[in-house]
């Protein structure tokens, strides 16, 4: 097999994003967007692409559609742990040091 056919993928509470993003998501399902990441929807959840390349690019594009910091602050620790997917969803993880949200 080759090395880079296993991936990573980060495994995180949608307690980690503010409601105001999670509604851009929730939007993603009911419009078409061009958005800069794939996101996939699941059942408690989503799918979000990270893509390493063009990461500036990427975060600049995703803070121009609205998504916050926070969002963001995801987006980056998913690179940092070579991860190709975030997996944010209800039951997912809580992270030390990434900030929380109540909605």
């Amino acid at each position: 097999m080759a090395d880079d056919a296993i991936r990573h993928f980060l495994n995180i509470s949608t307690g980690h994003i503010p409601k105001a993003d999670n509604d851009r998501l929730q939007a993603l399902d009911r419009e078409s967007h061009d958005f800069p990441v794939r996101v996939i929807h699941h059942e408690i959840g989503w799918f979000i692409n990270c893509p390493s390349d063009s990461a500036r690019e990427t975060d600049a594009e995703l803070r121009q559609r609205g998504m916050s910091d926070a969002f963001l602050g995801i987006m980056r620790l998913a690179r940092q742990h070579d991860c190709w997917w975030i997996n944010l969803h209800g039951d997912g993880e809580d992270v030390e040091g990434l900030p929380t949200f109540e909605w």
